[in-house]
């Protein structure tokens, strides 16, 4: 099991986990997640981090869209 944690200017927005199990390098077994936020600057810090313990490889991230709402 992977674990990480989608942050906006440093506050936890959502966490998320993720079953490796039979996923290898070549089958990563992506799936896609949706997370949604309000951005209250004109500049906002979207960023992941790992929280898998004791390990050296977290979570694989890929294919990050930020999208405008339009509001």
């Amino acid at each position: 099991m992977k674990t990480g944690r989608v942050l906006i200017d440093g506050e936890v927005i959502q966490d998320f986990r993720f079953d490796v199990s039979g996923k290898t390098r070549r089958n990563m077994g992506y799936e896609e997640w949706r997370v949604s936020f309000v951005a209250n600057n004109s500049t906002t810090m979207l960023s992941f981090t790992s929280t898998t313990p004791h390990t050296r490889y977290g979570p694989v991230i890929d294919n990050v869209r930020v999208n405008s709402c339009g509001c």
